[in-house]
């Protein structure tokens, strides 16, 4: 059985996850964000009502950027439009990784340098991750709503749950 090139989030469905209209952020409601790192470093933005429906209301996508300068627009986002909210976040647990550049650094403590408090993913399974996800796509919270809601101004996270994000080929040698 190959399953190359099938969606990784088959479980995602764009009518229903994602909102009509973009998501208003809600003043002091917890901000929740979720990073990714290396040289084309993203963020998802989030809250989760008391329902328990997690809310993603933004996103920050870039190219070809280094940690200290992500972590300045992140750190600008978070103290900006959200900044009536206390922020939680977490990041790719490879950003512990010591830089080859300046060993006694990495991204975890450039972005905490910048006041912004990531901790760590527990694992970087990209199996668990998925699991968890797909897990959310198909539950629903305690109003009967889907238990996650992408904002359409997400434009490159839903281009990814819609079949973006796909299983790839992998050579074996031999």
């Amino acid at each position: 059985f190959d399953n190359t090139g099938r969606p990784i989030h088959p479980t995602f469905r764009q009518q229903k996850h994602v909102a009509t209209e973009p998501i208003p952020y809600e003043p002091g409601l917890p901000i929740l964000f979720g990073c990714d790192y290396g040289l084309t470093p993203a963020a998802v933005i989030a809250q989760e009502t008391e329902s328990g429906q997690i809310r993603i209301i933004d996103e920050i996508v870039t190219e070809d950027m280094g940690a200290v300068t992500f972590g300045e627009l992140l750190s600008q986002c978070l103290r900006g439009p959200f900044s009536q909210s206390s922020a939680e976040g977490w990041g790719d647990p490879a950003g512990d990784q010591r830089s080859a550049i300046r060993e006694s650094e990495n991204v975890t403590l450039v972005l905490r340098a910048k006041g912004i408090p990531v901790t760590s993913a527990p694992t970087n399974d990209p199996m668990m991750r998925q699991d968890s996800l797909n897990r959310l796509l198909g539950s629903s919270d305690m109003l009967g709503e889907p238990a996650i809601i992408v904002s359409p101004k997400c434009r490159y996270l839903v281009k990814g749950l819609s079949g973006g994000y796909q299983r790839r080929a992998l050579q074996v040698a031999g």
